[in-house]
């Protein structure tokens, strides 16, 4: 089984990749119960996804149409610094000096 954050991230690969997938589709899918599924999609809306839900047993999940996926952002403390270009030296001046 795969961990939380994986299943997460393939259930809204899944969710991205076709317009309308039943809650029986993703928990195969994701090879969870579909009770797994209702908490995982819960977990997504909390994370600031727009995922709708059809009640029912022919009731599925879907992204709200227009919506933008938010990008995941990191703390800055976790961030991996940028090289500073004013440290390096040009090839040309390198030659020179």
């Amino acid at each position: 089984m795969l961990k939380t954050s994986a299943r997460l991230l393939r259930l809204l690969w899944l969710l991205q990749s076709r317009r309308y997938w039943s809650g029986a589709e993703l928990s195969e899918r994701v090879e969870v119960d579909a009770r797994t599924v209702r908490r995982d999609i819960d977990r997504l809306r909390e994370l600031g996804y727009a995922v709708e839900a059809s009640p029912g047993l022919g009731g599925g999940y879907q992204l709200k149409a227009g919506s933008s996926l938010p990008l995941p952002s990191l703390s800055r403390a976790r961030r991996r610094p940028r090289p500073s270009t004013s440290s390096r030296k040009s090839p040309v001046r390198a030659a020179t000096t």
